[in-house]
């Protein structure tokens, strides 16, 4: 039988399950990889929900964010350089912000 292990308390806990999104699948699989998965399904108890939610928010809001200012960057160096070479350089602007958001990743439930 699988362990539901809270992903905020890290304890052994029924709850609400995480969706198994891309970063999840990739972390997994890094674990396996490195042979230290646990192989436990990933929860987030009724206690700890609040506090899961608060991060989530945070998550998607810094996404959110990020996206803007890229979009913002891509326009002015457009605008401002006119060549096709500041189109690209904030392309990886983006792209390097973007890993910098999944820095503070924390994944959604089923629920929302």
């Amino acid at each position: 039988m699988v362990k539901s292990v809270c992903i905020i308390c890290e304890k052994e806990k029924d709850g609400e399950p995480l969706v198994n999104d891309y970063m999840l699948r990739f972390i997994r699989k890094i674990k396996q990889t490195l042979g230290v998965a646990r192989n436990n399904q990933l929860v987030v108890c009724n206690d700890c929900f609040a506090n899961h939610r608060k991060k989530r928010e945070k998550f998607e809001k810094t996404i959110v964010q990020y996206v803007a200012l890229g979009a913002i960057s891509v326009v002015l160096l457009l605008v401002l350089f006119m060549r096709w070479e500041s189109v690209i350089f904030s392309l990886l602007i983006i792209v390097f912000m973007l890993s910098l958001a999944l820095l503070s990743y924390h994944p959604a439930t089923k629920l929302g």
